[in-house]
C-alpha cells in the first residue's frame, strides 16, 4: 500500500502547521490561541490602578507600572501575530511544493532542497485530525499531511499505514 501527498507550501499551509504545533503545547496554546487568556491580567491591572488612585496615598510609580502592564496586554496579541508571520516568511521552502510518499518502509520526502526517507522507527508519534495527519518527527519538527493534498491513495489508507507503524498516535477532534 502506498499513499502520496503533493503539498504546496503556501502561507495558508504554514499557518495551519503553526496552529497545529502551537495547539500541542498548553502554554503556547494559551498565549497564542486562547482569546480570553489576556483578560484576567487586564482586569487585575485596571482594578489595581483604580484602587491605587482611590487610596489616600497613591504611588505614581506603581500606578505607572500597572498602566504599562495594562497597555502591554493590548499590544501583545499584535506582536504575537507579527512574530508568527515573520517566522512563516523566513521558511526556506515557502512557495515550493513538497511531495510525501508513505509506504511500509516509512515516509519519503522530496522537497526543493532535499530528498529523504524517514523510517517509521524515527517517527515517535502522530495525531489524526479530521482534515489530515500530523506526524511528529521530534519536539519541534512535524510533517503535516492534509487530506486535500492527496494525489495517490485515500485518507483511510494513510491513517492505516500510520496506525500500523507509529507506536503512539492519538485522535483529535
Amino acid at each position: 500500500m502506498k499513499v502520496a501527498y503533493s503539498v504546496p507550501v503556501t502561507d495558508e499551509y504554514l499557518k495551519d502547521v503553526q496552529r497545529l504545533v502551537l495547539a500541542q503545547n498548553t502554554g503556547l496554546r494559551l498565549i497564542y490561541q486562547t482569546w480570553w487568556f489576556m483578560w484576567p491580567p487586564r482586569i487585575v491591572s485596571a482594578g489595581f490602578i483604580v484602587w491605587m488612585c482611590l487610596s489616600d496615598a497613591p504611588s505614581f510609580s506603581i500606578v505607572a507600572l500597572f498602566g504599562a502592564v495594562l497597555i502591554f496586554t493590548f499590544i501583545q496579541p499584535m506582536l504575537s501575530r507579527r512574530a508568527l508571520a515573520k517566522a512563516r516568511n523566513r521558511n526556506p521552502i515557502k512557495g515550493s511544493t513538497v511531495t510525501f510518499s508513505i509506504d511500509e518502509q516509512g515516509v519519503n520526502t522530496i522537497g526543493p532542497n532535499s530528498n529523504s526517507l524517514m523510517q517509521w522507527s524515527g517517527l515517535p508519534s502522530a495525531i489524526f485530525y479530521p482534515q489530515g495527519v500530523l506526524l511528529k518527527v521530534h519536539a519541534r519538527g512535524v510533517m503535516w499531511l492534509p487530506d486535500e493534498s492527496l494525489v495517490e491513495g485515500i485518507p483511510a489508507d494513510a491513517r492505516a499505514l500510520v496506525r500500523q507503524n507509529v507506536k503512539a498516535y492519538t485522535e483529535s477532534a
